[in-house]
């Protein structure tokens, strides 16, 4: 998939290729086109192979993981938690949901 972005955006950049051309040919989203050849003349080929950064995160470090975890073992419920970390309940419940939290199941059925 990246050597067809980097040879979309090399057709278009290049001049060899309209953007409606490309688009209408291969059914692209003009704003995809527009991104790819952004990243093209700002970087390059070599752009469109370089490994992604990945993101940590900013809210949900391994430490309010585990002083949550130790919480909630405790039966305090989802939001007296958040309350003492200070974090909003949303982020505290996606985390259970996605299972880097466990509730207590006693809680559960309240």
């Amino acid at each position: 998939m990246n050597s067809f972005k980097m040879f979309m955006a090399q057709l278009f950049v290049t001049g060899n290729a309209t953007q409606s051309e490309i688009n209408k040919v291969f059914g692209l989203n003009p704003i995809n086109m527009k991104r790819w050849s952004k990243r093209y003349r700002e970087g390059g080929p070599g752009v469109f192979y370089q490994r992604e950064i990945k993101r940590t995160p900013r809210v949900m470090t391994p430490e309010v993981i585990d002083t949550a975890q130790a919480l909630l073992d405790e039966a305090h419920t989802g939001k007296e938690v958040a309350e003492k970390l200070g974090l909003k309940a949303n982020t505290l419940y996606k985390a259970i949901r996605e299972g880097k939290l466990r509730q207590n199941n006693d809680l559960k059925k309240k």
